[in-house]
């Protein structure tokens, strides 16, 4: 393969992988944000349980099993780490601070884990309280999945830009020694 036709391929697999990231990016942030914009939105619902209690019906089966004030600062918490996990992928290439990224991503699975656990408690506690039957508890198990299953959907996604950055730099580093040779 002559040298021109390794530089168009190289120039070709890293506009490639620049258009990945991009659309990849684009599309976790614009689902992380409706999930950022939902979890506001519960949070505000749960800050107004002073005026009427209980009214958004996921936060109702957790009436006398949790206070209301801890179930507003989980769906903050719940906000934070969405937008977090956003964060951490939007800054995934940044020149200069190469792992601000990962910082971001860590904190935003630290506070997932937490969610996870406060929900299952939570969840756990309505089980056998109210004796539930299944499907009212089916109803309640996107509040301790949700935050854990995001935040490794970020982290899966910066894995794969990662690699795809690595592949593309191996190749140029190909190119270089073949052209050495």
């Amino acid at each position: 393969m002559e040298e021109e036709e390794q530089a168009v391929l190289v120039e070709a697999m890293e506009r490639a992988a620049a258009r990945q990231r991009h659309y990849s990016k684009a599309l976790l942030s614009f689902f992380g944000v409706l999930l950022g914009v939902l979890y506001f939105y519960f949070a505000g619902k749960g800050s107004c349980q002073l005026i009427e209690p209980w009214t958004t019906p996921h936060q109702a089966h957790f009436s006398g099993r949790l206070r209301q004030l801890s179930v507003a600062a989980a769906e903050l918490a719940g906000a934070a780490t969405a937008l977090l996990a956003v964060a951490g992928v939007v800054a995934y290439p940044g020149r200069q601070a190469r792992g601000s990224w990962r910082s971001l991503l860590a904190f935003a699975a630290l506070l997932a884990a937490l969610l996870s656990a406060f929900w299952s408690v939570g969840v756990w506690r309505v089980a056998v309280h109210e004796r539930a039957a299944l499907p009212a508890l089916w109803r309640l198990l996107w509040l301790p999945v949700v935050p854990p299953a995001y935040v490794g959907l970020m982290a899966l996604a910066a894995g794969v830009m990662r690699a795809t950055d690595a592949d593309v730099e191996r190749l140029r580093r190909l190119r270089y020694a073949y052209k050495r040779a």
